[in-house]
């Protein structure tokens, strides 16, 4: 599985992980906080399917107790994904500090990801040397505490038990909290179907949130803008290419404002997507339109242009699933009623 680095911090204010259901936080340590964040961070990796499963097992002690906590977690001098750094002493608060491995540069040393009590509330600016040197601040290195999910594990691969159920016809759409209640097209951007950008929400939502749980935390991150904005909305964190997969958003642009679909079957000979759509300007609530391979390119509509295809990371195998999740859509009072949403 692909590893996504965490190099900002959009979807950390709030989000269970460092707040509601972070031990540092309920006793009131929280963020800013270097032992708050990587608790955290570790558990957005680890959580690949985003329902709060796999909480961590790392101390809840100082940062200097991290490494020397039995845990379970394999440990070791050498740096990977994921993996958290742990030092002891510092000249700072003298209990040491935890960062967590994001990416390796190419001279051979990582950038972090951290916090820092009584400093930075996050930051994505420093690395360290590949033998855990973090270069200033006097701290002691100790080791690497590793995240057991693949390569750290912010992506995920179809579950068990998933299956991609092509949408061919609107049945049971009518009411259906993925394009109504639980959609932020339509609760924020007040945008009812028929509406290209409401439905293709929808869509994803329902095969994403396979188990019909109808969390809101399972909400596809995508932006709430005109469909145009999709394909160069890269914060969503999903992956993007030119070839053709089964539940990608197809995305154009033209007309008035763009336009996405999603493809739901491919013909056997590649050249033609069965796609479900939804128009705000043809006014039609739901229906299949093909798209077709002229040699060149995808062709729909003679007044779009074709831009990309979006992936289903269940189906593609990499992109983000749930953790980066767009501030559009978290308000306050949703964080406040999590343990209701989950029931």
């Amino acid at each position: 599985m692909a590893y996504i680095p965490r190099l900002n911090s959009n979807g950390i204010s709030r989000s269970p992980y460092w707040y509601s259901r972070n031990p540092y936080y309920n006793a009131g340590y929280g963020m800013p906080n270097c032992t708050c964040y990587a608790w955290g961070r570790f558990w957005e990796n680890a959580d690949v399917n985003g329902d709060f499963s796999n909480r961590p097992a790392l101390s809840t002690g100082n940062a200097q107790d991290w490494y020397n906590h039995s845990d379970g977690y394999s440990r070791g001098h050498t740096p990977a994904l994921g993996a958290i750094a742990c030092y002891a002493g510092g000249q700072y608060s003298g209990v040491g500090h935890v960062c967590v491995l994001e990416q390796e540069n190419s001279d051979g040393t990582w950038l972090v990801s951290e916090s820092a009590w009584n400093g930075f509330f996050f930051r994505a600016s420093h690395s360290i040397q590949a033998n855990g040197d973090y270069g200033y601040g006097g701290y002691t290195f100790q080791g690497f505490i590793y995240n057991p999910v693949s390569g750290g594990g912010s992506v995920s691969p179809a579950p068990d038990g998933w299956t991609f159920i092509p949408r061919l016809n609107n049945h049971g759409m009518r009411g259906n909290p993925y394009w109504y209640s639980l959609n932020p097209s339509y609760t924020v951007r007040h945008h009812p179907l028929p509406n290209c950008v409401t439905y293709c929400i929808g869509r994803v939502f329902e095969f994403m949130d396979w188990k019909r749980t109808y969390s809101e935390y399972l909400c596809p991150t995508f932006t709430t803008g005109n469909a145009d904005t999709w394909w160069g909305y890269t914060q969503d964190g999903y992956e993007r290419g030119q070839t053709p997969e089964i539940g990608a958003i197809i995305c154009f642009s033209g007309g008035l404002g763009g336009h996405v679909m999603v493809v739901e079957e491919i013909s056997a000979d590649g050249q033609t997507l069965t796609c479900s759509a939804s128009g705000y300007e043809s006014q039609r609530y739901f229906y299949i339109a093909h798209v077709h391979w002229n040699g060149t390119t995808w062709q729909w509509n003679s007044r779009f242009t074709f831009q990309g295809f979006i992936y289903n990371p269940f189906v593609h195998g990499g992109g983000n699933t749930f953790q980066t999740r767009g501030k559009w859509f978290f308000k306050k009072e949703l964080w406040n009623r999590e343990e209701w949403l989950l029931q």
